[in-house]
């Protein structure tokens, strides 16, 4: 659907395209035919990825109105392992493998401020598979993802930089209580993923370069089904692209006055389920209303003060298969930290909650991570991860105003 907002010229971009088509389908087609089991879960899961696709795609739209966005294609191997971060999965880490990596990008041409602020970076976006290094237990991963890239530093040959990209990803053996016990990492197929590379590349021709560097993949599903401890990959990459026209990337005139540099207060409510361990245990419900104050510190990021309010569930049993639910009020104030794409921002806050009488998260500090969407006027969406330091606890997503 995104892609047929551009122009696609070239014959070998038209085939690029039809082979990432076909890619998608595949994986639809998989995913689907198994959403029998767990279906409601999975509904919701596919739900909250939608909408980090929603929030992330703008950004192609925002990038060039002159011909096909999409200039170059990479294929990479990665060679990484599971590292395990927790003594509950120390058991699947096996050994290294190879992840595959298929790239589509192109460079932004300077059509919006932006773009030249941040010295027109490359968006793209990303199918990768691999097998876990446990194959009978972790399986294999099928993943979606945008991308945006920057230069740390850039030469007519050579060049530095880093890459972030988050999506949807799909593995195809989580945990089962009689099927699968022994997958403490992963319980549910749909997942979200997030890669991020520090990389160098080598430009031998107009059209082709070599990539090496190092890359971080993550998945996890957000707490919304447990277990949930996730897994991290880190590992050494290695790759060629090709530029499919050869030429430098056309930068035009930027837009003038987009970047107003005014405080601003947002405020939104929120909410998403949390799981709880045992697996198996009910899903709860949590409910925030957050407000957050932002000073510009220039046109890239700002920083802030805020106020959450948790309203939080927990079950209680009271019988076989019967539970009843429990509310609890927690009150928290955090600092804030904000990185602007024009009407998308990535946000970052570290609280302290001043109000837990029952301590019931069983801990004092929380963390939230994520994405707004500014689409129009003062309306804001919202999807965040919230945690405490490596737990996460839920999804948030909403939507509220900004003053």
């Amino acid at each position: 659907m995104v892609l047929s907002l551009y122009r696609f010229n070239h014959p070998e971009q038209k085939r690029c395209i039809i082979f990432i088509s076909e890619v998608a389908r595949w994986w639809a087609v998989r995913f689907v035919s198994k959403t029998k089991h767990d279906s409601t879960m999975r509904k919701y899961n596919l739900h909250c990825l939608a909408i980090i696709i929603m929030l992330l795609v703008p950004g192609f739209g925002q990038s060039n109105t002159q011909g096909s966005f999409f200039e170059k294609t990479g294929l990479s191997l990665h060679r990484g392992r599971v590292v395990p971060h927790d003594k509950a999965i120390n058991h699947l880490a096996k050994g290294a493998f190879l992840m595959k990596h298929l790239s589509l990008s192109g460079q932004v041409k300077g059509d919006h401020e932006w773009h030249t602020l941040y010295n027109y970076p490359e968006l793209g976006l990303n199918f990768l598979y691999t097998e876990l290094g446990y194959p009978e237990v972790l399986g294999k991963a099928f993943a979606f993802f945008p991308h945006i890239a920057f230069d740390l530093f850039s030469a007519p040959d050579f060049s530095m930089g880093h890459n972030q990209g988050i999506g949807i990803a799909y593995l195809t053996l989580p945990f089962h209580e009689t099927t699968n016990p022994e997958n403490a990492a992963i319980g549910s197929a749909v997942n979200i993923v997030y890669n991020m590379t520090l990389e160098a590349r080598w430009v031998f021709t107009p059209n082709w370069t070599v990539y090496s560097g190092l890359s971080l993949t993550h998945f996890s599903n957000g707490r919304i089904k447990t277990p949930n401890k996730g897994l991290n990959i880190p590992a050494v990459k290695l790759g060629l692209g090709w530029n499919f026209s050869g030429n430098p990337a056309f930068r035009s005139a930027p837009e003038k006055n987009s970047y107003a540099m005014r405080p601003e207060l947002i405020t939104l409510i929120s909410g998403g389920p949390s799981s709880t361990y045992p697996p198996g245990s009910s899903v709860s419900r949590r409910v925030s209303v957050q407000s957050t104050f932002h000073y510009p510190l220039n046109p890239k990021t700002g920083a802030g003060l805020g106020y959450d309010f948790f309203y939080s569930e927990r079950k209680q049993s009271v019988g076989q298969d019967q539970t009843r639910s429990i509310w609890y009020n927690l009150h928290g104030l955090h600092i804030a930290w904000q990185q602007s794409f024009s009407k998308l921002s990535f946000i970052f806050h570290k609280g302290i909650y001043f109000h837990d009488k029952s301590n019931f998260n069983e801990s004092l500090f929380y963390h939230r991570v994520g994405f707004r969407l500014n689409p129009f006027g003062g309306v804001v969406f919202h999807l965040a991860l919230k945690t405490h330091f490596f737990q996460a606890e839920n999804l948030e997503w909403g939507m509220g105003y900004k003053f």
